[in-house]
């Protein structure tokens, strides 16, 4: 069983103090570069660009998830966006508008909140969500 020395003790102190300021977090989170952080009003924020309603998370290897599906063979192509958190329906009007797309080329599935676009977009997407700072 170990017990702490009293500078031990109270250098866990004054962290577990910082840990309660409600900056220490945000201080640390841009320190490592990742440049989101998540407001008292429910908006997300990001250095880099303007207040947003959405946030598109990254998988745990660092990239973005913005797949292609294949179906009928090999003959229809879907680029899926997954890991939407906010407003999906913002970001699907923004991609319609940076992309290009006619009516009803990008939806929402409602259960699953993934974006669904027809056709083989994903290095566009990809591009467009860089510059958003995601």
């Amino acid at each position: 069983m170990h017990f702490l020395t009293q500078k031990e003790t109270r250098f866990s102190m004054e962290l577990f103090e910082k840990i309660k300021s409600p900056f220490f977090f945000e201080k640390k989170l841009i320190f490592f570069g990742i440049n989101k952080i998540l407001l008292r009003n429910n908006k997300f924020f990001s250095c880099s660009t303007r207040y947003q309603d959405y946030i598109v998370r990254r998988t745990r290897f660092g990239s973005l998830p913005v797949y292609l599906d294949i179906k009928g063979g090999g003959t229809k192509f879907q680029t899926i966006i997954r890991r939407v958190e906010g407003d999906v329906y913002e970001l699907c009007k923004k991609l319609e508008k940076d992309l290009k797309l006619k009516e009803k080329e990008a939806f929402v599935n409602h259960l699953t909140r993934h974006i669904i676009i027809k056709g083989s977009k994903v290095r566009q997407v990809k591009d467009i969500l860089s510059k958003d700072g995601f």
